[in-house]
């Protein structure tokens, strides 16, 4: 397998990035690939991960003459019986770290470096408070081979999936969009975001494995981390690994379609 950064994105919180950046890394694992997640968020996937938030991290990674993959955590397996062939590793969040301050040319640099000793490197990205956050995001965006944006059933997650991808033309990697990811869409709904829901499914724009539950995919934050995982769990994780990684692809028109239907501020690109 060629060495992949995937980025996962949103300019929204709370629609569940951290929760697909967990599901990949997991199905990477599984998958025997070697996996680097990396925490550009607040923390909930270097604690979900089972570290805590601290030295070494993200900023590291990124402003230290030393190798970005010197700064990798390993990540411990306790799940009983033999544990998977792949490893798991994080590089977790800086608190400190203004992600709108991020060069392209370190960020990149990072990558360049994880790729040489990974199948398979995952970004969490923290959302968009107005417009800070949207330089970083689209660094992010720029710096990976795959980008998936994640919503969930709520107008306003979905209206800012348009502009997600808005940001992704803008920045000339929009088809590097591997797809939209529908997270937590077992939540009561109305007709109209259900319709909305079914036109992104209809138009091959969202991918065809939908996280169900949220809840499911939170490891314990006791430092044994993949305590509890139903072969359910890992099938649905594996599912979507796959689909990002080209197993499936989604409608260019329509992603073209949805990237012009929000205004955004094009200066912060």
């Amino acid at each position: 397998m060629e060495p992949k950064v995937v980025t996962v994105v949103s300019e929204k919180g709370g629609v569940g990035k951290t929760v697909i950046s967990y599901g990949l890394s997991l199905a990477g694992l599984l998958r025997g690939l070697r996996v680097v997640a990396v925490d550009l968020s607040e923390g909930a996937l270097t604690q979900t991960l089972g570290h805590v938030i601290g030295q070494p991290h993200v900023g590291d990674a990124l402003l230290s003459p030393r190798r970005a993959s010197s700064f990798v955590r390993p990540v411990r397996w306790a799940m009983p019986g033999p544990a998977p062939r792949g490893t798991l590793g994080v590089i977790g969040a800086d608190p400190r770290l203004n992600i709108d301050l991020m060069s392209l040319d370190d960020l990149r640099a990072a990558m360049a470096d994880l790729r040489m000793t990974a199948d398979l490197v995952v970004i969490d990205n923290p959302p968009v408070c107005g417009n800070l956050g949207l330089i970083g995001l689209s660094v992010s965006m720029r710096a990976a081979d795959r980008i998936v944006v994640v919503t969930d059933p709520d107008l306003q997650s979905i209206r800012l999936t348009g502009k997600t991808l808005g940001l992704a033309l803008d920045a000339g990697v929009l088809d590097r969009v591997a797809g939209v990811v529908v997270c937590n869409a077992r939540r009561p709904m109305t007709r109209v975001t259900r319709g909305v829901l079914d036109g992104l499914a209809n138009s091959r724009l969202s991918f065809p494995t939908v996280v169900w539950n949220r809840a499911e995919w939170q490891a314990a934050r006791t430092g044994e981390v993949f305590k509890s995982l139903s072969p359910d769990l890992c099938a649905l994780a594996e599912a979507l690994l796959d689909e990002v990684m080209g197993g499936w692809r989604c409608n260019p028109a329509a992603r073209l379609a949805y990237a012009n239907l929000e205004p955004r501020v094009k200066e912060a690109v």
